[in-house]
């Protein structure tokens, strides 16, 4: 019983550890997946030196304690610091070093047992968290310090000289035996931790959908949520055939996301040329600052637009508003049902987008307040609105420098 107090502690430990309220779904797999594993291959790395140097005490454990100490500190500097990609990449590289480093000075790979094997954990998070770039790259690292370890493997360490052959067989077999039992026990935990994570995510759209009364209405008292309209579309639309129409919204809406996935916002639905997004619809305690999500997603939608040279040769602009505030959501229809928001945040928010200029990215005052210290904004202006009159809106220009944790085109989940 107390080992499991102790593993649901160091998992409850992983899923905070390091978190930032602005940071998006993938983001937040991705820091609270590392702090796992880190957490596993150094209990893993650890009983492998205890084992080898019970069985073997004049073994150099010089090397591979050097290794743990630095997994370690490396870890309370991220959650000191919150700098997560120097974690990343300097814990990835760690974990590699130091399974293969360890391997050849205790005598070559029968002789550690296989301890590189470990090192597998390094691509296995790679595949789950990473872009295809990234996981390449650290499966192609792993594949060559194999390769390369293989190769330079011939009876031989690396560093001491000494034959394979000298280590008892029986002690290397211990070894072999732990360490596969160690790497196929962190492959399980990692992939159970991610699916578990992605799965609670997926369950919660579909209690929204399952037609159950109680899932057919939820209050949220903070969301943000955007309307994004595409600019003088009536007349473009007119200009061209339906086909090419669909053709091209239905391109511009696939981007947007793509983008929203990214940062953790859930798109609502399309009207026409507009699109909805709302952020802030986790369960209470898991959500993020819905705020800064939105307002990364939307300037990156702009940024987007600016450098793509355009749609099927067409250049398009967008009005983007953003609103923040209580929501009311729920499912709606009988054959054709779904998920829809209501209330004046979302009425707010689809009246300042209509409001705005081409180009042009308005939030209100609430959404305004959440984001001062952190965005930059071009001063005040008003906007009038149906059935509340003048209503200030400010527009968004940008994240201040040194401030944004979801600039664009910073993160990739």
């Amino acid at each position: 019983m107390g080992l499991m107090r102790l593993f649901d502690f160091c998992l409850n430990f992983s899923r905070r550890a390091g978190l930032a309220g602005g940071d998006p779904e993938g983001l937040r797999l991705q820091k609270s997946l590392l702090v796992f594993a880190s957490g596993l291959f150094w209990l893993a790395f650890f009983l492998w030196c205890a084992i080898s140097w019970s069985i073997g005490p004049d073994a150099s454990m010089a090397a591979p304690c050097v290794f743990l100490a630095l997994i370690l500190v490396n870890l309370a500097v991220h959650l000191k610091t919150g700098k997560f990609e120097f974690f990343r990449d300097a814990q990835l590289t760690l974990f590699l070093t130091a399974t293969f480093v360890s391997q050849w000075s205790a005598g070559g790979f029968f002789a550690a047992g296989g301890v590189a094997l470990l090192g597998l954990s390094v691509p296995v998070y790679a595949a789950l968290c990473l872009d295809a770039k990234g996981a390449r790259f650290w499966f192609l690292a792993y594949l060559a310090l194999m390769l390369f370890s293989g190769a330079m493997d011939d009876g031989v360490s690396f560093f001491t000289g000494q034959k394979e052959s000298e280590e008892p067989v029986r002690a290397s077999l211990l070894l072999f035996s732990f360490n596969f039992a160690a790497i196929s026990t962190m492959v399980y935990l990692l992939l159970r931790y991610a699916a578990a994570k992605r799965q609670g995510a997926d369950s919660r759209l579909a209690g929204r959908l399952d037609g159950s009364e109680e899932a057919a209405v939820e209050n949220f008292p903070e969301v943000s949520v955007m309307f994004v309209d595409v600019v003088d579309f009536t007349e473009l639309s007119g200009a061209l055939p339906p086909s090419k129409v669909f053709s091209l919204l239905n391109r511009l809406f696939s981007a947007f996301d793509e983008l929203a996935e990214k940062y953790g916002v859930e798109t609502i639905k399309t009207i026409g040329d507009a699109y909805m997004a709302a952020s802030g619809l986790e369960p209470a305690g898991e959500q993020a600052c819905h705020a800064e999500a939105i307002a990364a997603l939307a300037l990156e939608i702009r940024e987007c637009l600016r450098l793509e040279a355009g749609l099927g040769g067409i250049r398009l602009q967008v009005r983007i508003g953003i609103a923040s505030g209580a929501v009311a959501a729920g499912v709606m229809g009988g054959k054709r049902r779904a998920y829809d928001l209501w209330g004046d945040t979302v009425n707010l928010a689809r009246r300042i987008a209509s409001d705005a200029a081409p180009g042009a990215i308005l939030v209100d005052a609430a959404t305004h307040s959440r984001l001062c210290r952190g965005f930059r904004f071009s001063g005040i202006q008003t906007a009038q609105i149906k059935g509340k009159g003048e209503v200030r809106a400010f527009p968004l220009e940008g994240v201040l420098e040194g401030q944004g944790r979801l600039a664009p085109r910073e993160r990739k989940s």
